[in-house]
């Protein structure tokens, strides 16, 4: 009989990269089930088979595992935003933590992950996103579904800040756009824009004990109070060994290169985004910062220029790029370069460990940090410290 005419009872012995359980059918192969625990014990139906591995979906839960709980979102399973709502906070963090290790192992190539330091846990699990965008469909304003095509209509996000869900409510009869984006800053003031924004409006975010002012559409952390703690954090990192001359790359609005100035003699913070670098300009000024200099410009264009002149054993370099990670190019010129040490943020394990495969021919990963930015969801941020090979 065909496997996927079939109902198979699998045990989920592993939480996967990504919120997928993990357990195996009878002939050896790996499957992936979303929305289990480990220790669960479902009838599942194979709905998508590979040679290596299959997908299933649970038809009926038979033994709940030890870490299952009750998930609260009225969407859970049907958005596909929030993948560990269903797992207690403590074995979502060691999940977490276990992953990070596994994919600089497989995808990396180091066979000596450093242990990951504490895990930096979210104050709040809910109600902690000071940003959210949502979809249009002919039903109302949602998210994606796992098809990554049907839109879910929603009412309120668990995990957006009290005030976007109460601004969301009070907008949805006026929205029209095909997406719309609720942010709300450190003085509780929401706004929200349709399929544009405009950068000539700037947001105060509250990072560590410092405000910043940030573009309407520019990035800042969607978790500020975990991000207050990653960017505190870097600082101790980047005491405890300074160097003269400091490079802040994806820069942003300046966060780093301001708050890691007042150790370095010298601050050269890139980054590609004009309404960024205005508002990183104006950040230093309002500290009264006269050791930044800011760069406009693509990092993957002709980065050797922002070495020249740098003397690499004087030089640390924070690294905090998009998702997509920094791209070959851009890793190989750091290694090249190979500064004193490397300080490497990350919101993507699986893009870190693709250029830490690359950055290893010349640095050593000497530590390793989780940061839980994004409760409930499969991602978190992670922070990779490396030093120059002698």
């Amino acid at each position: 009989m065909d496997v996927n005419e079939q109902l198979i009872t699998v045990k989920i012995e592993d939480i996967a990269f990504g919120g997928d359980g993990v357990g195996r059918l009878a002939d050896g192969r790996i499957v992936f089930v979303p929305y289990t625990a480990v220790g669960d014990v479902a009838r599942v139906r194979v709905v998508r088979q590979q040679r290596r591995h299959a997908r299933g979906e649970v038809e009926e839960l038979l033994t709940p595992g030890p870490a299952r709980i009750e998930p609260p979102c009225a969407y859970y399973g049907t958005c596909d935003g929030c993948c560990y709502q269903h797992i207690d906070a403590a074995a979502a963090l060691s999940h977490k933590t276990q992953q990070l290790q596994e994919i600089l192992q497989r995808i990396g190539g180091i066979a000596d992950v450093p242990d990951v330091d504490p895990v930096v846990a979210s104050p709040q699990p809910y109600g902690y996103r000071n940003k959210l965008k949502l979809r249009r469909s002919g039903k109302g304003y949602g998210y994606l579904a796992a098809d990554n095509r049907t839109v879910v209509p929603i009412e309120r996000c668990e995990i957006a800040a009290s005030a976007i869900n109460e601004a969301l409510a009070a907008a949805r009869p006026t929205l029209r756009d095909e997406t719309v984006t609720f942010r709300v800053d450190a003085t509780g003031s929401v706004h929200h824009y349709g399929d544009t924004g405009t950068d000539a409006l700037w947001l105060t975010e509250l990072l560590g004990d410092a405000n910043m002012m940030v573009p309407l559409t520019g990035f800042c952390q969607v978790n500020p109070a975990v991000g207050s703690q990653l960017v505190d954090w870097v600082r101790q990192q980047f005491a405890a060994t300074p160097t003269t001359h400091l490079i802040d790359l994806y820069a942003g609005v300046g966060v780093f290169a301001i708050v890691l100035a007042a150790v370095a003699e010298s601050v050269c913070a890139v980054e590609s985004q004009a309404a960024a670098v205005a508002a990183a300009k104006a950040n230093a000024e309002a500290r009264g910062l006269q050791n930044i200099a800011f760069v406009e410009r693509r990092i993957d264009r002709n980065l050797s220029e922002v070495f020249e002149g740098c003397d690499a054993a004087a030089t640390t370099i924070v690294l905090d790029p998009p998702r997509q990670g920094c791209g070959r190019g851009v890793i190989e010129k750091i290694a090249q370069f190979a500064p004193h040490r490397l300080i490497y943020v990350s919101c993507n394990a699986a893009t870190l460990a693709r250029d830490v495969r690359t950055l290893t021919a010349a640095m050593a990963l000497e530590r390793l940090a989780l940061f839980d930015m994004f409760p409930q969801t499969a991602h978190f941020e992670s922070v990779a410290v490396f030093r120059a090979l002698p």
